[in-house]
């Protein structure tokens, strides 16, 4: 009886993450319509909030894990936006990762985001506080510039990545950093704020 009892409880298991993977795949070939653009086995795991689609353009071979936050603000707090949020071919992004975009956002090929890692563009409030007095929610959204991550880039748990950081192609960020200028091509990079600890040295190639 037990072993019957366990073979049913993994039956009804497996029945569940088919049905799970089956309505994951329905609910993106619902939103393929409604992107800007979308490549071929893209992957999209729920739960998933997508904020604006038709703002977002994705490639190739795109993944994101369950907890993923796509949001393109087109506006906010009677400020109109026409954000632009690009993600490149085969990039992984993993749990609860957020994308925050009012103006830029450009992810390039080949990067890969740790879970809870969040990359914003803008943020609540004018850079010379004279807005205080209002409630932060109510704070126009400003931005310092795009954010741009380039090819092969790999950012790890926790990251923040805050607007006007461009980091350069092979870098890497380590786990709960904060990233509030750009970083060089071929670089490690942690801390608050994260700063270059290593230069990466490529196979044929000279430090940058």
């Amino acid at each position: 009886m037990k072993k019957v009892k366990h073979f049913l409880a993994r039956v009804v298991v497996k029945t569940v993450q088919t049905l799970h993977h089956s309505y994951a795949r329905i609910h993106l070939y619902k939103l393929k319509g409604e992107f800007g653009h979308i490549g071929v086995n893209a992957f999209i795991e729920d739960p998933s909030n997508v904020m604006n689609p038709q703002c977002i353009s994705i490639g190739d071979n795109f993944t994101a894990r369950a907890g993923l936050k796509l949001r393109a603000y087109t506006s906010w707090e009677g400020t109109v936006f026409d954000p632009v949020l690009s993600i490149g071919n085969n990039v992984h992004l993993a749990t609860d990762c957020t994308i925050n975009c009012t103006h830029r956002i450009e992810i390039h090929d080949n990067t890969a985001i740790g879970a809870s890692s969040k990359l914003m563009d803008h943020a609540h409030g004018l850079p010379g506080y004279e807005d205080l007095g209002t409630l932060v929610m109510k704070r126009v959204l400003t931005s310092k510039g795009s954010v741009v991550i380039r090819e092969n880039v790999m950012i790890g748990a926790g990251v923040v990545v805050l607007a006007g950081v461009e980091i350069g192609e092979n870098s890497i960020i380590g786990s709960n950093s904060v990233v509030t200028r750009s970083i060089p091509p071929n670089s490690i990079a942690a801390g608050i704020p994260a700063r270059v600890l290593k230069t990466i040295s490529l196979p044929g190639k000279l430090p940058a």
